[in-house]
Parts: C-alpha cells; sequence; structure tokens
C-alpha cells in the first residue's frame, strides 16, 4: 500500500450541492450542478481530527460479478453522508489510526424493512465492496448492533448486541482498537459515551495493519444511512493509487425535448469516478456528480463548444470536446426498409425489401450486464436504477452509422435474478402483460435504430420462461430445454413472442421495419444431465407420438432433430400470425467450442454427460428447420493457430464444409453472430494483436460465404477479459467495420 503524508489536508473537489434519491438517479436524464470550496484540516474538543469532507465517492465494480453495477447513492454536505442503496462509499485516503468517532443513523425506504447499515474501518482494499480484510460495525434501525470482521470478504460475526436506542436518529459513536500483543486487539464500542459492545480478536493480525480505509456500506437497496462529522485520533495519508486516467464513452450535445443536452456515458470497469466537470475552455459551467451523466444547457450557456473533464478520486482525466451542434440530422435514414433473404446457387444472402440491393449485417452485440446478468433494457424500479439510457442509445447508433455500421444484437431475458426482472416485472404478476416499462424501451430503441438506419437482432437469452406466477402457470413451470418437450410450454412461449411483436407493432409500426430478426435464444444447446436426455434406457414419447429408444444413439439423436424441428415451427407459426415478414433464427456456438467431436457416437447420441454439460447441434441439422438463417459463434476457445485456422476448426466441428450444408446453404444464410478476442490469450494480449485476430476472424468468415459479422462486444468493458469495439475510445471503429 502506497501512502505519501498529507501536511495539509485539502478539498481538490468540488462538493456536490445535489441530493439524490435512489428513484431520482433511476428516472433517467438528471441535470447536476456544484460548486467548490477547501477544507482545512480541524479537530473537536478532545483532539480528534476531522477527516477530508470531499474525498468520498462511491464504490463499484468493473467486473461480471453479481455485484457489478450495484452502487449506493452519495450525497455529500460538507462531510455529513448520505447514502441510499445497496453498495458502499469510501473515503478516498488512509485513515492511521486507533481511535474514530462519527454520528450515524439508518433508516428503511418506504414500504421495505430488510437490510443494515455497515460501518467499515480499517478496509484492506480500497475500491471494493467490504474491503476484502476490515472492521465492520453493522447497525439496525431497531437498535441492533453487530461487529463483524471480513477476511477476503468472508464475514464473521463477534458479537451483537440490542441497544434500546433509537438508530433511526443519529447518535454518537466511538471505536476504539487497542493492540494487545501481536495477535490479539480489544475492539469496544461506546454509543453517545456509553460503552455497547466489548471484545477481543485472536486473529486480528492477518486483518489489520496500522493502515485502512473508512467506508459505510447499504446492505440493500431499501437501506438510507447516514455519516456525520467523521474524526479520528490518528493521521490522514494520501493514497497513491497509481496511474489511473479516467475517460467517457458518447459525450455528446443532443437537442431532444426542447432541451438543449449535454451527455455522456460512464466507463464501466473505471470504478473511481466522482463524476464530471464541464468548461467552456476557461469558465467552469457546471460539475456534475455520478452517477448523473446529462447536463441540461441554461438560457445563457450557448458557447460553440464545451470541454467534459471526467472526474477521478484520485485526480482529473484529459478533457473531451464537444461541439455544441446537433449536426446528427447528417446521419438519419432516408428510407427503411425492412431486410428479407434471397436464395442463390452461390450462397443465399440478404437485400432490402423490394430491392436487389445486397444488406451485409455489420455491427456488434450490445449487451448492458449488471448483478451479473443482461440488463440492456432494464426500466427503474422502486428499489433499483435504471440501466437502459435513450440518449446513450442515440448516440452510439449516431457514432456507429457514421462509421458503416448497421446492426446491433441485444437481449432481451425473462427475468433471472432481482433487479432484473425483465419482460416479468414484478414475479407476483397474475395478467399476461409483458413488462410495460421494459417494453417502451425495447420500442424506444427501435425508433432510434429507425432514425438512423441501424437494425436490431433480438435473442431472447437462454430460453428461459417468463418468470412470474401468470407465464409460470401458463407453461406449467416449463423453461429453457424443457420447454421443447412441453405442449404448455411451446404454447406459453409463442404467446408471449406474440405479445411481443404486437406492443411493438401497436405503438410504432414503423419501428418494426428496423427489427431485422428474432433469435429464439442466445446459443441453442441441448443439455444431456436434463430430460429427457438423461434417461439412458427405455422408450420416450415425445410430442408428435413418436417413441424413441433412449438406449439407441440414433434414436436419440433423432429425439433431438424432431424436438427442434416442432420447436422452430411452432414459434415461427405464432410469429408470422403477427408479422408474416419477420425472420426467424437461432444462435449457437460450435462443437470446438465445448471440446466436442461431433463424430465420437456418444457425442452423437447426446449420451456422454461428462466434461462437456451441452450439446449445439450442427449446422445442417439447424438449417434442415423451419428457420430463416443461423447466426454461429466464434472464438479461439483456447486453440492455437491463426484466425483462419481458428474459424476452420470451428466449422468444421459443425459440419460447415459438408455437402449437405453446402446445398441448404443455397437457401438460408449464415451470419457470425458473436466473435471475440481474449486479452488473457497471450497471442492476443495487446489491443493490436487482439483487434487483428479479430479482423481475420471476420475475413475468414466473409470468404467462407457468411453474409456478415457481429463483434463481442460493443462496449461491455465490464466483461475485462475481452477486446470491446470501443476499446482507446472508438480508435477501432473504423479498422472493425466492413462497410466504409
Amino acid at each position: 500500500m502506497k501512502k505519501t503524508r498529507i501536511k495539509q489536508i485539502t478539498g481538490n473537489f468540488w462538493r456536490s450541492l445535489l441530493v439524490l434519491s435512489l428513484s431520482a438517479v433511476c428516472a433517467g436524464l438528471i441535470a447536476c450542478s456544484g460548486g467548490g470550496s477547501e477544507s482545512k484540516p480541524e479537530k473537536d474538543a478532545d483532539g480528534y481530527l476531522y477527516v477530508n469532507k470531499s474525498n468520498w465517492y462511491p464504490n463499484r465494480l468493473g467486473d461480471m460479478s453479481a455485484d457489478q453495477g450495484k452502487f449506493a447513492v452519495l450525497s455529500n454536505d460538507s462531510g455529513n453522508l448520505t447514502v441510499t442503496g445497496e453498495g458502499t462509499v469510501t473515503n478516498r485516503d488512509i485513515l492511521e489510526a486507533d481511535s474514530f468517532r462519527f454520528e450515524s443513523s439508518v433508516k428503511y425506504l418506504e414500504g421495505i424493512e430488510d437490510g443494515f447499515a455497515e460501518i467499515l474501518i480499517r478496509k484492506g482494499t480500497r475500491d471494493s465492496f467490504y474491503g476484502k480484510n476490515s472492521y465492520a460495525l453493522r447497525i439496525w434501525p431497531s437498535g441492533k448492533i453487530e461487529a463483524v470482521r471480513y477476511k477476503n470478504d468472508v464475514p464473521e460475526s463477534f458479537a451483537s448486541a440490542e441497544t434500546g436506542l433509537d438508530l433511526t436518529q443519529r447518535q454518537l459513536f466511538d471505536v476504539n482498537i487497542e493492540k494487545s500483543d501481536v495477535q490479539n486487539c480489544v475492539i469496544s464500542v461506546s454509543i453517545n459515551g456509553a460503552e455497547a459492545m466489548r471484545f477481543t480478536d485472536e486473529k486480528s493480525s492477518y486483518v489489520l495493519g496500522k493502515y485502512g480505509f473508512f467506508g459505510l456500506r447499504n446492505s440493500s437497496n431499501g437501506v438510507s444511512s447516514e455519516l456525520f462529522g467523521l474524526r479520528i485520533l490518528g493521521t490522514e495519508e494520501r493514497y497513491d493509487a497509481g496511474k489511473k486516467t479516467a475517460f467517457l464513452l458518447y459525450p455528446d450535445y443532443l437537442e431532444e425535448d426542447g432541451k438543449r443536452l449535454l451527455h455522456w456515458e460512464y466507463k464501466s470497469d473505471f470504478t473511481e469516478y466522482k463524476g464530471v466537470r464541464i468548461t467552456s475552455g476557461r469558465k467552469t459551467v457546471a460539475e456534475v456528480t455520478f452517477p448523473c451523466n446529462s447536463y441540461e444547457l441554461g438560457d445563457g450557456e450557448k458557447y460553440s463548444q464545451y470541454y467534459l473533464i471526467p472526474v477521478g478520486i484520485d485526480g482529473d482525466g484529459d478533457r473531451q470536446l464537444v461541439k455544441a451542434k446537433d449536426d446528427r440530422s447528417k446521419q438519419y435514414a432516408k428510407n427503411v426498409k425492412r431486410i428479407e433473404i434471397r436464395e442463390s446457387e452461390d450462397g443465399a444472402y440478404f437485400v432490402y425489401a423490394g430491392t436487389d440491393e445486397k444488406w451485409i449485417m455489420n455491427g456488434t452485440n450490445y449487451v448492458g450486464i449488471r448483478y451479473g446478468d443482461h440488463s440492456t433494457f432494464e426500466p427503474a424500479s422502486k428499489y433499483f436504477p435504471g440501466y437502459y439510457d435513450p440518449l446513450t442509445i442515440d448516440s452510439m447508433m449516431c457514432q456507429m452509422k457514421e462509421h458503416g455500421y448497421n446492426c446491433l444484437r441485444v437481449f432481451v431475458l425473462g427475468g433471472r435474478r432481482e433487479g432484473n426482472p425483465g419482460l416479468a416485472g414484478d414475479s407476483s404478476t397474475n395478467t399476461p402483460d409483458l413488462c410495460g416499462p421494459y417494453m417502451d424501451n425495447v420500442v424506444d430503441m427501435l425508433r432510434r435504430a429507425h432514425k438512423y438506419g441501424i437494425y436490431i437482432l433480438v435473442n431472447f437469452t437462454e430460453n428461459e420462461m417468463i418468470n412470474n406466477k401468470y407465464w409460470s402457470k401458463l407453461a406449467r413451470n416449463a423453461s429453457g430445454q424443457s420447454i421443447l418437450f412441453s405442449e404448455s410450454g411451446l404454447e406459453a412461449k409463442a404467446e408471449y413472442l406474440k405479445l411481443f411483436l404486437e406492443y411493438i407493432k401497436e405503438r410504432d409500426p414503423k419501428a418494426m421495419d428496423s427489427l431485422m430478426a428474432l433469435s429464439m435464444q442466445n446459443e441453442f444447446v441441448f443439455w444431456p444431465g436434463q430430460q429427457p436426455f438423461s434417461k439412458k434406457s427405455g422408450d420416450y414419447k415425445f410430442l408428435d407420438g413418436k417413441t424413441y429408444d433412449m438406449a439407441d444413439y440414433t434414436d436419440r439423436r433423432a429425439l433431438a432433430n424432431a424436438a427442434i424441428n416442432n420447436y422452430y415451427a411452432t414459434m415461427k407459426k405464432a410469429i408470422r400470425e403477427v408479422v408474416p415478414e419477420m425472420l426467424v433464427c437461432e444462435g449457437t456456438f460450435t462443437n470446438r467450442g465445448v471440446h466436442l467431436d461431433v463424430n465420437d457416437p456418444d457425442v452423437w447420441g447426446l449420451s456422454r454427460d461428462i466434461g462437456a454439460e451441452r450439446y449445439p447441434m450442427t449446422i445442417p441439422e439447424m438449417l434442415s428447420t423451419d428457420l430463416d438463417f443461423l447466426d454461429v459463434h466464434v472464438y479461439r476457445y483456447g486453440s492455437d493457430g491463426d484466425a483462419q485456422k481458428i474459424f476452420e476448426d470451428n466449422m468444421s466441428s459443425m459440419k460447415f464444409y459438408d455437402d449437405e450444408t453446402k446445398e441448404l446453404l443455397k437457401k438460408k444464410p449464415l451470419v457470425m453472430g458473436e466473435y471475440g478476442a481474449n486479452k488473457f490469450d497471450s497471442d492476443e494480449a495487446s489491443v493490436e494483436a487482439g483487434m487483428a485476430f479479430l479482423k481475420g476472424l471476420q475475413n475468414a468468415a466473409m470468404d467462407a460465404g457468411f453474409s456478415g459479422s457481429l463483434l463481442w462486444t460493443h462496449d461491455s468493458f465490464m466483461q475485462t477479459g475481452i477486446w470491446v469495439l470501443m476499446e482507446e475510445n472508438g480508435e477501432w471503429l473504423d479498422y472493425l467495420t466492413l462497410i466504409k
């Protein structure tokens, strides 16, 4: 842990004047402003040193964990903190102290009585929720307190007490740590001058040094906590975090709904934002607090250009120029036609409807992720902020169009985790209605896509059923693979696909032209450990009335093919009832991706369930169904070789080069709907090598007759192991486009 002593505690950052409630953050467009002032070291009557009042920031994680996307909303009024929602706020610098004094309170938001606030003392890691190793004092509104030690982010309780106090009201806390020997320390907690708890930690040596960070964490989105006047018997040390440069995605000027707006997006893997400073060059126009990502310009703010400066807790990033001229209309599409398929002896391909003009799929996967799951269209709810940002989508699509991109693949889900309910909305819903606010965001994206001539390929994640009371009952709890073997499951999925399309069609029929296709799921597979393939003997009677011998590999494969043929025929029939021209496709990874040899009898019979847990079907099997086209996903998957060899290995594992496939491709195109490069692979460790590998895969697919490709991903920086299109702030946009 690097540190340099601060001789004078100064406030180098502005303090926020905006008090953000969780619901306000969720609402979408929020304009924020603030002023700045410096603070000087001061002590209370007992000699406790007040900690720098401006050095607080919300922790957020930049990875794919279940906590990614969570952050508490911080309001800092001269060091008096209000923290709303689940997450942690931390002081920037190291506190070298044994005694800590502060006032605190905790309340529940209306309609929920769950969770606690947690005072984190001597956090070993600053930029994490729990500090990895730390002490914590948990407090409940009821008056209960509990002492906890974290080791590697795992809590261990020491003691708890009922104080009899109303902790919804501000109380004075004193926490003292007294080291008795190398291993042991005694920790005492006093409230309003009276000791409330004392305990001995006999294993303190591996948790605590003399130094650490101080934080405040809420355990749920229903908690609002306060921390006032933190002071210490000790010193405050400046933490040297090393060189970290913050930057903003899609800085832009927009005019929307009669407002003149500056807008930007925070990069998801940079976890130390405090906000953004807006200047006209010499003059500071506004200072905006994270997570606010827009500013409404007033009547007196009519500069020709602005600079947006990302402010990190450890310093400022480079300023980014935004010209105050909304000339995005240059990128608008004049006439958006839906996409259809043209058959050819040389291979089927896409065209603009009613023309002979080819359309080549040229785009990316736009993947919103939080809480470890897809969140692209998530609206604000009572306890969770919204994820979907219409202005981010607009700026991104404008940039895409400028560089020749024409397609986004997106994920729509039925709800798998709290906070990302998807189409389900409230899990207790007992009506067939899809979640209105979620669907409104889908419609909004399609409208903006239509404006720019961008096409949207929607996939329905992993074929899960909509996760609420109504749909679970209708499907008789069928979800995922079981849908294919259940009349109720098939009927339920067909019904919600129709409702999905009807919702869009009713609200904006023109936007339907930008809905390029529906993919029934992200990557279709069969799971040999699930019914019916977990059955290794005896007969199985399928929905078509035919009986299959589950001990016979040929019958097992025939059952799999019967299932997908029935499934895609049923879904396509339902879809075409609403939109007769809608294309239906499916995504798949390759057998190479799960290290399977499709010529192995155990693999062909979907029988071996050791090692690989899932089985894709081959290209000719998928194209022999009612699908209009197939989306194949290609990665290195641990193999050696250049991009051409990797592509060929993947395709060989799917029977791409077989004569049967060649005949089928005369009627149905293939696209490479995902392809990616791994930062942790030695062959793609640098951004230059990663982009060259991606270009190589792209070229290999086009040379093989594919009708386009979609990069994984556009800007999902929280997937820290992959190279994304927006690396180096979009420097590679022109390199990876198929259309100049």
